[in-house]
């Protein structure tokens, strides 16, 4: 069953994949940008099956005596240290094309990302992914954005796991 969860939600995270792509696929394979065209449906659809993992990895947890601390500590070994990796990749990948280019061209150019206009603040709440709370109009997306719109996810799954521990 465990198989099955899995491969319903790489699909689901596939479909999102495709529809932020779909532009791309509309000369070479319209038949696929069409049938991605609702690929967005993606994010709810991991959510769920996601929260049904979350749910029974939780009980599983109990089943094994151990405490709601030692779920929550594999989550967060789950979730933030790859994130954390991804970051530095994220923001040391601009400096690093840029030497790429530098290496052909002769003259680095240095670059000048979003990111490097965060405070420190902005970079505590982003790595601790409290970021998702600072958001008047409510738009995740653009409040990762700058380093990556996608890492919103993150924090609502991370806020699952608390309600989760917390239940």
């Amino acid at each position: 069953m465990n198989l099955l969860l899995d491969i319903a939600r790489g699909v689901a995270a596939l479909l999102v994949f495709l529809f932020h792509i779909r532009d791309a696929l509309v000369g070479p394979l319209p038949v696929l940008a069409a049938l991605v065209a609702f690929g967005s449906l993606g994010v709810p659809m991991f959510f769920v099956i996601s929260g049904y993992v979350i749910s029974a990895s939780a009980e599983s947890t109990l089943r094994r005596s151990e405490t709601a601390g030692s779920f929550l500590k594999r989550r967060f070994l789950r979730i933030f240290p790859p994130f954390w990796l991804s970051i530095v990749v994220v923001v040391g990948l601009p400096y690093l094309v840029a030497a790429l280019s530098a290496l052909k061209s002769g003259a680095f150019e240095m670059p000048d990302p979003r990111f490097v206009s965060l405070t420190g603040a902005d970079w505590l709440q982003l790595v601790t992914l409290v970021k998702v709370f600072g958001t008047p109009d409510g738009d995740l997306q653009a409040a990762f954005a700058p380093v990556n719109a996608v890492y919103w996810t993150l924090a609502i799954e991370f806020q699952f796991y608390l309600c989760m521990y917390l239940a």
